[in-house]
């Protein structure tokens, strides 16, 4: 999962779509949909800027056996 530093001034769904690319050399698109931090059962939180998206984006190429 791509991730990366926030400054408090950026948009997080920009910045994390500029992690991804930067990440996999890929851009991604459709509709965005932010997901709620969630506790843990360490009683972490999960961080703020997760998404979910459905996209025709193929990151990983198959390779035969």
């Amino acid at each position: 999962m791509p991730k990366g530093e926030v400054l408090p001034d950026e948009n997080l769904l920009e910045s994390a779509l500029t992690e991804f690319k930067e990440e996999t050399g890929k851009t991604i698109e459709g509709k965005f949909i932010e997901l709620s931090p969630v506790q843990q059962k360490s009683g972490k939180k999960s961080m703020p800027g997760l998404w979910k998206v459905m996209s025709k984006c193929q990151i990983f190429k198959a390779i035969p056996s």
